[in-house]
């Protein structure tokens, strides 16, 4: 199963996986806006968003 996926800097911890592109991108805005005072624009989350392989049990 694929999903999209966005990670902060490993000190922050914050990462958002899901199925949604738009999810995705919306709560990794809200995060960098609230929690790191960035403003980010959507070009800038599609590239540091990346596909990954989720295996299922």
């Amino acid at each position: 199963m694929k999903m999209k996926q966005i990670e902060c800097d490993p000190v922050c911890g914050f990462m958002i996986r899901s199925h949604d592109t738009d999810e995705v991108k919306k709560i990794a805005t809200e995060h960098a806006k609230s929690v790191h005072k960035m403003k980010v624009s959507d070009s800038d989350m599609e590239s540091k968003m990346k596909t990954v392989e989720m295996k299922m049990m």
